[in-house]
Parts: structure tokens; C-alpha cells; sequence
């Protein structure tokens, strides 16, 4: 199971404790509130969405689990937001799903199923690159993780795993022996288009001449090596619960 930084925000101090120290013990990094101003006053101090999961109580003093992801979003559009509530009947809890919350889960929460959703939210990668190096470092970073990847080193040999698995997402190295990165990208956004793509490369200057076809290519995202591990993991991440 992929390492997730989930928030969680329920104004019950026991619930908060209990499940962090399971999620916890799952591998997960988690942080807690009582209170949603406190837990956007934590968002809104980092520069970037530092979660990936948001498990919000709906009914809590201040402000509800709804009104919450509503600001939450204006700094993290792209996290999946867990609403648990005891009125799962209740009309406006139903709504919430309308209002960008894409579960909603009875409270007491059912750990065993919560643990499955999380699962569910792990990406599969695939990295096709020729620079070894690069593809070790890669995949002990996914290791670390808990992030499903393949690795290729040619685009034939990736064709090939792509037919035969369901990938969230690809990354291409520009630059390959048996041809060109583009046009890799290129298939893939015909063939497949629920895959979403990253392109890399280790020379910006390749990226400067391929500039004109980025466009049309439609990449999901483009990194320049060496890349950024952490800005790597958010970008995955978040594309892959796009496609999902």
C-alpha cells in the first residue's frame, strides 16, 4: 500500500486518536484536528497541498465536513475527500457527494473497508526509460512508498506491458533507443486515454526543440531530470485518482 498523508478532522478526540494511531500503524502519515479552522490555519501555512487524503467528520462545531472541503480545495483541488458521518441518511449529508467528496462512510467507521479504499487509491506505474540509473533510483523510491511499478527500457517492450496491465500512469523519457518519447505519448493518448502521461528528459535543450509538439502531445506533465522526488510523488499521485 502506497505511503498517503491523510488529514483527518473530527471534533471527537477519541476518534481522531484511534484512527491515526491505526492508519499509523498502516504506514500512512497522518495528522489530526479538532477543529477545521485549526486544519486549514495547517493547510494554508504550506506552500503546496501537503495531503493526499482528507477523512472529514460532517457535522462539527464552526463549520461542517462540506463547507470545510470547500476551502480545503482552494489549496488542494486535487484530494480525495473521505466524508464520515452518522447520518448517512440525512439529505444533506447525501449531497455532500455533489459538493466534490468522493466517499461517503457511516460512522463508527468500518476500518477493515476504509483500509481497502485506501488500497484502491494506489497508482500503478510504469516507467519507460533507457537511463538505468535513473530507473534503480526510481524504483526504490516507489518501494518506499508502497507504489506498484514496471519498468522498460525500450518503447516495443513497453507496448507490450501496457496491453497486458492497467496503468494510471506512464512515464516516457524523451529520448530512447529504438525512437522518440513524443511519439510514444502520442499512442498512448490515442490508444489508451485513460492512461495519463508524464514526459522526462535529461536534456533541456531536447525539451527546447521538442517545445512545438508538446502542445499537440498533451503530456499530463513534463519534468526535467534530475527530478524532484517528493514533487514527483504528488504529481503521480494526483493524476492517477484523475483517471480513476
Amino acid at each position: 500500500m502506497m505511503q498517503l498523508r491523510i488529514l483527518i478532522v473530527d471534533d471527537e478526540l477519541a476518534i481522531c486518536e484511534n484512527l491515526s494511531d491505526i492508519l499509523e500503524d498502516f504506514g500512512h502519515d497522518v495528522h489530526w484536528e479538532v477543529d477545521p479552522e485549526s486544519a486549514l490555519s495547517t493547510i494554508e501555512r504550506e506552500n503546496e497541498c501537503v495531503f493526499d487524503v482528507a477523512i472529514l467528520d460532517f457535522k462539527m462545531p464552526k463549520m461542517n465536513g462540506a463547507d470545510l472541503l470547500c476551502k480545503i480545495r482552494e489549496k488542494c483541488p486535487d484530494i480525495v475527500a473521505i466524508l464520515a458521518s452518522a447520518f448517512c441518511d440525512d439529505l444533506k449529508v447525501k449531497d455532500s457527494l455533489k459538493n466534490g467528496f468522493n466517499q461517503i462512510m457511516e460512522k463508527p467507521l468500518d476500518v477493515s473497508n476504509l483500509l481497502k479504499l485506501l488500497e484502491g487509491l494506489t497508482p500503478l506505474v510504469l516507467c519507460v526509460d533507457d537511463d538505468q540509473e535513473f530507473c534503480d533510483s526510481l524504483f526504490e523510491i516507489f518501494q518506499s512508498k508502497g507504489i506498484k511499478a514496471s519498468f522498460s527500457n525500450d518503447i516495443e517492450n513497453a507496448k507490450q506491458i501496457i496491453q497486458s496491465s492497467s496503468f494510471d500512469v506512464v512515464l516516457v523519457d524523451l529520448k530512447l533507443p529504438d525512437g522518440n518519447g513524443s511519439d510514444t505519448i502520442r499512442e498512448i493518448n490515442c490508444q489508451r486515454p485513460d492512461i495519463k502521461t508524464i514526459l522526462i528528459t535529461g536534456y533541456p535543450d531536447q525539451l527546447e526543440q521538442n517545445s512545438a509538439d508538446i502542445p499537440e502531445l498533451q503530456p499530463d506533465a513534463v519534468f526535467l531530470k534530475p527530478i524532484d522526488p517528493a514533487h514527483l510523488m504528488n504529481v503521480i499521485f494526483r493524476l492517477s485518482n484523475q483517471s480513476t
